[in-house]
């Protein structure tokens, strides 16, 4: 609150950043080619990337090859855009591996996902938790107290529009082919919301 009762405002700009890649794409192009798209933006206050983005989220056989440690080359180069644009980046999270002598996780596979968020001036804070293999994570005990116990997967939910196949964006899609059907969409102002019916074949 400022004098007089009123409330003070503090614009945010935050730009989203929505990424389509292939397995044919290398990690160090894929870095690239997103600190590309990042320099070409007006500048925003924070800059907010998916997680996984550039090691790939559903790509877990590939994770102990391609992880890094967290002043690796894909966080270098975030931080370096970062300081030249003067801007926050949340940089997703990365495939971080441990180094030598800290910590390994529970099951000691030494990965960590590990969410960066990058200050103006370069510097980095960092969020970690052991790395997790989509379809493992179900079956895998969960501790609580000293009293061990099975956790149970999560109960299925009602499917939506977005999760069809012929809805842009669904997720029967490749990413490509889902980034492109939402750019589609919103050129001819459907939402991502809008209900469609199923197709008859």
């Amino acid at each position: 609150m400022v004098g007089g009762g009123q409330t003070q405002v503090t614009r945010v700009d935050v730009a989203l950043f929505q990424i389509a890649y292939g397995d044919d794409e290398s990690l160090a192009d894929r870095v690239g080619r997103v600190c590309e798209w990042i320099r070409e933006v007006e500048r925003p206050d924070l800059i907010v990337l998916p997680e996984l983005w550039a090691h790939g989220g559903f790509a877990s056989s590939s994770w102990t090859s391609t992880a890094e440690l967290l002043d690796g080359a894909t966080v270098a180069q975030l931080s370096s855009v970062a300081r030249k644009m003067h801007t926050w980046i949340h940089a997703g999270s990365i495939i971080e591996k441990a180094d030598e002598g800290s910590a390994r996780g529970p099951e000691d596979r030494g990965l960590w996902n590990t969410s960066a968020l990058l200050s103006p001036e370069g510097h980095v804070h960092r969020a970690r938790h052991d790395a997790s293999t989509p379809g493992r994570d179900a079956r895998r005990p969960a501790h609580r107290g000293r009293d061990r116990q099975q956790a149970a997967p999560p109960s299925p939910r009602r499917p939506t529009a977005t999760d069809r196949a012929d809805h842009p964006g669904g997720a029967g899609m490749s990413p490509a082919d889902r980034t492109a059907g939402l750019r589609a969409a919103r050129a001819k102002g459907q939402s991502r919301q809008t209900p469609t019916r199923p197709r008859r074949d």
